[in-house]
């Protein structure tokens, strides 16, 4: 009874009272992995992860031969940036259950941040077979491409990420960055213009449209772009730096012009 209360007051969007309730079934019945994993994602949900990772691995310690148990664990493992023992977990995950969406998905992600780029796209092309209609499978898959410099396959999952869930700013973002590459412009611009679109509060969306029309000669549009994203994005360390050089590139290509008009 108490589990089903969680249940629904976690899709009702009432976390605290959620955990509450499985705190309390996981007391009455510590044996229960189910229960346990069921407390460790409403943890999880409230940005608890020390303790959704104890109750996590209680879980996985009652019940091991459940591979989505190992597939949570690894999930909480990477949020506390401890990637390499979320790839391990990860794979335990799939020697229990080979095809088991979720961590092949999640698994082929994490190695494209190793270096296993190969062994990434193995990986993600399995969880596309097994799960055609996630859309997040694709725009990392896409990723995972473009990264081997497979950017026509790239595009196409791009394409059907956009396909399944049109509002996805990310995949319109990576979109753009393939037609870049290959100079179209005109489908680079629509695509940035669209992820703007769907997500006005995508930093990447504005930081790479304003850098591109940087390179077009076009620096009062491109600041009022970068600038935005560099606000944006200003919780992303790895973003401060390059936009903030795009914005003085731009400011000085603007003051440059402002000098050519009244000095033809």
């Amino acid at each position: 009874g108490l589990w089903y209360l969680a249940e629904r007051d976690s899709l009702a969007m009432n976390g605290a009272m959620a955990e509450k309730i499985l705190r309390r079934a996981a007391s009455i019945r510590p044996d229960n992995a189910v229960v346990l994993d069921s407390h460790a994602a409403a943890l999880r949900r409230l940005k608890r992860l020390d303790e959704a990772l104890e109750v996590q691995r209680e879980a996985v310690r009652r019940d091991p031969k459940v591979a989505a148990y190992h597939d949570n664990l690894a999930v909480i493992l990477h949020g506390l940036g401890r990637r390499d023992e979320a790839i391990s977990v990860l794979r335990t995950a799939i020697q229990l259950d080979p095809d088991h969406a979720h961590a092949n998905h999640n698994l082929g992600y994490l190695l494209s941040f190793s270096g296993n780029i190969d062994e990434s796209v193995e990986y993600l092309r399995k969880a596309a077979k097994l799960k055609p209609d996630m859309a997040v499978v694709q725009l990392n898959l896409g990723r995972a491409l473009k990264r081997q410099n497979r950017v026509d396959e790239a595009i196409e999952c791009f394409k059907e990420a956009i396909r399944q869930q049109p509002q996805t700013a990310e995949a319109h973002v990576s979109l753009g960055l393939c037609y870049e590459g290959k100079e179209d412009r005109p489908a680079a611009y629509a695509s940035y213009r669209e992820a703007i679109k769907s997500e006005p509060g995508n930093p990447n969306a504005h930081c790479f449209l304003g850098k591109l029309l940087l390179k077009d000669g076009k620096p009062a549009e491109a600041l009022v772009h970068l600038r935005k994203g560099h606000e944006l994005g200003s919780q992303y360390p790895e973003w401060n730096r390059p936009s903030a050089e795009w914005i003085k590139e731009a400011e000085e290509q603007l003051a440059k012009e402002g000098m050519e008009q009244r000095n033809p």
